[in-house]
């Protein structure tokens, strides 16, 4: 039987970590160290990364930089990979994340904003290909680089089996049972709680409107039916 840690053994491997000082990146690193990997930490913050170094140990290295910085990418990864060698793993976890509403997002800030996340690493590629649908190749300094869903938000982007269409509904019923809690915390009890029927009608009736259709209500003959293990059985 192969075990779990033979699947995930990157003894042997360095792997390059983005936005390591904190968050996600801080993590991958962690994680991706105590899997035998050699890890490479690049972020802007010194003393978050010399921290980092001191919870992991000798398998991880780091260089003080900003990858926004088309630039200065070439240099950053040759002093990157003094220590351990040229990477064979990237976790690109460095971003933007600004505090704006849908209407306030500029196509400037939308622009930078990717620009981080993937702009740089096409630019510096030798070749880019669409592999199939949401998955890009990138060549870049004799390896390949795969990229799932442009760089956005794999589970939403890319999951047939969860489109918008349907992640909607369950944001909804998230959101009003939110609003549920705010409007009668006063008269729960603390335990676990089903989302009022009404609830998740309005929900139904409202996203059968977007679509032009309409809830139908059962009769009472239809709920009679429905009720009784008599009819529809002999």
């Amino acid at each position: 039987m192969v075990s779990l840690n033979s699947l995930f053994d990157l003894k042997n491997k360095v792997a390059l970590v983005t936005g390591a000082s904190s968050g996600l990146g801080r993590r991958a690193a962690i994680v991706l160290s105590a899997a035998g990997a050699k890890v490479i930490g690049v972020a802007r913050r010194r003393d978050a990364l010399e921290e980092l170094r001191k919870e992991i140990g000798n398998s991880f290295s780091f260089v003080v930089g900003d990858v926004a910085q088309r630039d200065k990418i070439k240099n950053l990864l040759s002093e990157a990979s003094k220590e351990f060698g040229m990477p064979d793993i990237l976790v690109h976890a460095a971003g933007l994340n600004p505090r704006q509403t849908a209407n306030e997002v500029t196509s400037e800030g939308w622009d930078k904003t990717l620009e981080i996340n993937l702009s740089a690493l096409k630019e510096h590629s030798s070749q880019v290909d669409r592999v199939r649908e949401h998955v890009e190749s990138y060549k870049y300094n004799g390896k390949e680089i795969l990229i799932l869903a442009e760089g956005r938000l794999v589970n939403l982007a890319a999951a047939t089996g969860h489109p918008a269409s349907v992640m909607d509904m369950s944001f909804a019923n998230q959101a009003l049972a939110a609003e549920w809690i705010k409007d009668n915390y006063k008269e729960l009890e603390p335990k676990v709680y089903t989302l009022p029927s009404e609830v998740d009608l309005k929900i139904a009736a409202t996203k059968l409107e977007l679509m032009g259709g309409e809830l139908e209500i059962l009769t009472k003959e239809q709920i009679d039916y429905l009720d009784s293990w008599e009819h529809g059985t002999s």
